[in-house]
């Protein structure tokens, strides 16, 4: 059987079946930095082949397994200024929601930046930095 396996520069190799969490909690720190780096690279890889594979698609190219299928998604009308106060009378204000800093600028420009800086609160969370 043909499996997908990942080799490090000191060629060591690493099974998708050794990817699973029961082997992963039994995996050494070292091993499984070196796998979530090599994750990390290829995962830039997998984007890149499926941006390509959607353009061919939109130029009308056919693959054997994976076809462009339409989808419906639900969605509520984001700048309906009546709905809007339609939804507040009915529900009250948590029913709309204030758009991100990054909207209002973009929507107002530098007008809004002295009531932004007013009310913005910055929260701190933890992210994983590969060096």
């Amino acid at each position: 059987m043909n499996e997908i396996t990942l080799i490090n520069e000191d060629g060591e190799k690493m099974t998708f079946a050794n990817m699973v969490p029961a082997a992963l909690e039994k995996t050494d720190n070292e091993s499984l930095e070196e796998l979530g780096y090599m994750t990390k690279i290829l995962k830039a890889r997998f984007k890149d082949i499926d941006a390509e594979i959607k353009k061919r698609l939109e130029d009308g190219q056919q693959f054997g397994r994976v076809e462009y299928v339409e989808r419906t998604k639900k969605m509520i009308p984001q700048d309906d200024n009546d709905l809007k106060q339609q939804f507040i009378f009915k529900y009250g204000y948590d029913a709309v929601e204030l758009k991100s800093p990054t909207q209002l600028r973009k929507q107002f420009g530098k007008a809004i930046e002295e009531d932004l800086e007013a009310i913005t609160v910055f929260d701190t969370t933890n992210a994983v930095k590969w060096n």
